[in-house]
């Protein structure tokens, strides 16, 4: 996927389903500041006591263990690599492991509230299983940090500039039922940049549920 693919944030009829879309009012959010204290490295992480504010860990995808299934390394925003294992239950559906958990290089996590753990093989790492994944692994391939946050600060300008995401329409109230957030003024505008969204509507949904989940407490003491 290229850069300009990533960065165009607009957003979602995959399906048909997204064609059906509500027309309340769209509401004014502030957007989610992705240099507040909720967004962590490693390090940090390792650092918060069970029970504190949830937080976040974003990282680049960086190349997997060799030779061993459902283990990659990625690196952090502070530049420090990490071993990443997935563990999962015996009747997790494989087709669901193959869409949902990164292989090779590339792409991008975000992973709230992880724990390191030390591995009996003397490794030290992250452990994520199949329940984390529902809520708090997220994996965005073709992007890596940057594009993140590009994305997130031209959903802020958006929030700010309500249009259609296709014609510029201002009078645009159909809301993407996916991410809720990309405006259209008719279901052919939704349509047609549909090959374009399609590439960021689960950022986005993502950066909609941190700005839910931290908008009350932007910046809580880590320290």
């Amino acid at each position: 996927m290229n850069s300009q693919s990533m960065d165009s944030f607009i957003l979602h009829p995959g399906d048909e389903s997204a064609c059906d879309i509500p027309k309340p009012r769209p509401r004014r959010v502030r957007g989610i500041d992705l240099e507040s204290s909720h967004f962590v490295s490693f390090a940090q992480a390792s650092l918060l006591p069970p029970g504190r504010d949830a937080f976040v860990v974003l990282a680049d995808v960086i190349q997997d263990v060799t030779g061993q299934t459902h283990q990659l390394y990625v690196r952090d925003t502070d530049g420090r690599d990490v071993l990443l294992k997935f563990h999962l239950a015996l009747e997790v559906n494989e087709r669901w492991v193959q869409d949902e958990i990164p292989v090779g290089g590339g792409g991008m996590v975000c992973i709230r509230n992880p724990r390191i753990h030390r591995f009996l093989d003397g490794q030290v790492g992250l452990r994520v299983e199949d329940h984390d994944m529902a809520t708090n692994f997220k994996y965005f391939a073709g992007c890596d940090i940057a594009s993140f946050k590009r994305i997130n600060e031209k959903l802020t300008q958006s929030l700010c500039e309500p249009k259609c995401e296709k014609c510029a329409n201002p009078e645009a109230r159909s809301l993407c039922s996916k991410c809720r957030c990309a405006r259209y003024c008719t279901r052919d505008c939704q349509q047609q940049h549909w090959r374009i969204h399609k590439y960021v509507c689960n950022i986005v949904k993502t950066l909609r549920e941190y700005e839910e989940l931290f908008g009350t407490n932007p910046n809580p003491n880590i320290s």
